[in-house]
């Protein structure tokens, strides 16, 4: 099929220089070379009448929104016609070459041990430094979930005590700089952390027939701990006892009342 140049352009303009758009009016598929090596062919002339319609900067425009949408998805509906529209596309093998060999199998896969325990830590921080500092360029509001149960409990204990707790409904939930973790409940008058956790927390330990904290869970507690020195409490929804938070939280209370008088 051959495209004239002023064809093209005619129809560039027509779909406002929308590609996928183009190549629909065309029948193509979406990875086509005919339009592309078209457009590399009238590059020049193309640019000129995309700066006379001023829609560089438009686009420009666009793209700077799209990249604040961070954590967009697609409706379901998109992602089917996303996925119909991949099915049809024939690889050749040149251009499977260039991407690379089917099937490559990673340099990693069923090794274990390659990383010690503070690697693994340091990543794991490395990791989540990076996703807290694109949320703050793309001006994204940095709140975690929270619990609402939760956040009644903690009200109430804070009343009871006079805790001066922190929470998601009361300041915020407070943040560990440096490890970019978020605390539930925290009582810097009793450097004291209280977590709320659900059954995703929580594993059955084959042994004891328990659920006990998962391992990712307990490496968060110890990390934490090890830099605030804090007294911690950990609460599982499902099955707590108000009566056995209380003496444990009056418990600490005691502990530090002693340790300002001696």
């Amino acid at each position: 099929m051959d495209i004239a140049k002023s064809e093209l352009i005619n129809i560039l303009k027509k779909y406002d220089y929308i590609f996928v758009d183009v190549l629909k009016h065309y029948k193509l598929p979406l990875r086509s070379r005919k339009i592309r090596d078209l457009m590399e062919e009238y590059k020049i002339v193309i640019n000129n009448e995309l700066k006379k319609n001023g829609f560089l900067k438009k686009r420009k425009k666009q793209i700077a929104e799209r990249k604040k949408r961070l954590g967009y998805i697609n409706s379901l509906e998109t992602r089917k016609k996303l996925s119909e529209s991949l099915k049809k596309v024939i690889h050749t093998n040149e251009w499977n070459s260039k991407v690379g060999k089917r099937g490559k199998i990673p340099w990693n896969k069923g090794l274990i041990g390659i990383y010690d325990k503070e690697q693994l830590n340091e990543i794991g921080k490395n990791s989540r430094r990076r996703i807290m500092e694109q949320l703050k360029r793309n001006g994204k509001i940095i709140t975690p979930w929270f619990n609402k149960d939760a956040c009644n409990f903690f009200n109430k204990i804070n009343k009871k005590y006079n805790l001066k707790g922190q929470h998601a409904l009361n300041g915020k939930e407070f943040y560990v700089k440096g490890l970019y973790y978020w605390i539930d409940f925290y009582s810097k008058k009793y450097n004291l952390i209280i977590e709320w956790n659900e059954d995703g927390h929580y594993e059955l330990n084959e042994y004891t027939n328990r659920y006990i904290l998962t391992n990712k869970h307990k490496n968060r507690q110890n990390l934490i701990k090890r830099k605030l020195k804090c007294h911690w409490i950990n609460i599982r929804q499902k099955t707590f006892k108000e009566e056995n938070i209380f003496k444990r939280i009056e418990k600490i209370i005691r502990k530090q009342q002693l340790k300002l008088v001696a």
